[in-house]
């Protein structure tokens, strides 16, 4: 028995969240996931995290599109360190 769609995917791995997507990478090339809620570091935060950047990359080179973020987490000189993201599958 296969998966069917998912509808909503929420991440909170400290930091290991493109290591789970990588793992699903079939899913998500297949369209299987409609939107995926994950948090994006922005600042080197944990021991072998990915960053924004190259989660931003991987799931916008596999067709998501980022359309919100919320709960930025900042330093005290206005620095963001940490967000979560909303990404869509693009139609």
């Amino acid at each position: 028995m296969g998966w069917s769609d998912v509808h909503v995917l929420k991440i909170n791995a400290e930091g290991y969240d493109l290591a789970i997507l990588n793992g699903g990478r079939e899913l998500l090339q297949a369209g299987k996931i409609h939107l995926i809620f994950t948090e994006m570091n922005f600042k080197q935060l944990y021991h072998g995290q990915g960053g924004f950047i190259d989660l931003h990359a991987y799931l916008s080179g596999l067709g998501y599109t980022l359309v919100g973020c919320y709960e930025t987490a900042s330093l005290s000189t206005g620095e963001s360190m940490w967000s979560n993201g909303l990404y869509v599958k693009s139609l």
